[in-house]
């Protein structure tokens, strides 16, 4: 029986995992079974979820400590992403964003009596409101499409502040659209 490990201990099989992981090369996909056989034949995709709880202590401690980046590919094993595979998959985690603040957003318009709320709960509704629409709109593709054109040529890392100023200017150009005849949209659209 394995002794009582401390908060932030890895345990064996975590380790045996780790040191698999971190000894792949990129693009090499690593399968179940062979990541089964390192810690003694347990199923990590049959219900055990201490052994998937161990390869996920493995995945993060190679992202957090060796900046190595793996991705589940489903019913087959787990692959370690090269630098274009990482940027590449970044698309998959704008739609994960924009599908989860989306789901808030239906959730909190489920509110039926917003008057008998307290003025706290009214706030943290508006703010998860807000929030969580301004992360939906944000990572839509077409906004994305927009926000990498801009970024073509600045090829450096903005400021969050930077960020948001950019994100701004789609709506602003959006404000001052006309209606085709030279005429600005009406102010009441105005954010």
């Amino acid at each position: 029986m394995e002794k009582k490990r401390s908060i932030g201990e890895l345990s064996n099989d975590t380790k045996l995992l780790y040191m698999r992981l971190k000894a792949t090369t990129e693009g090499e996909i690593i399968s179940y079974e062979d990541l089964a056989q390192t810690i003694g034949g347990r199923r990590i995709q049959a219900g055990d979820k201490q052994a998937y709880g161990n390869l996920q202590s493995a995945i993060r401690k190679c992202l957090h400590q060796d900046s190595i980046v793996f991705e589940a590919i489903p019913n087959i094993g787990i692959k370690r992403l090269g630098d274009a595979s990482i940027v590449n998959s970044s698309q998959s985690l704008y739609d994960k964003i924009h599908r989860v603040t989306s789901k808030i957003r239906k959730k909190l318009a489920c509110v039926r009596d917003f008057n008998a709320m307290t003025n706290e709960q009214k706030i943290a509704h508006h703010t998860a409101m807000s929030l969580s629409g301004m992360l939906s709109e944000a990572t839509k593709a077409r906004n994305i499409v927009k926000f990498e054109k801009n970024m073509a040529d600045k090829l450096r890392l903005l400021s969050i502040t930077e960020t948001i100023k950019l994100q701004l200017t789609f709506y602003q150009d959006k404000e001052t659209e006309n209606d085709g005849n030279g005429t600005s949209l009406p102010e009441k659209n105005k954010i």
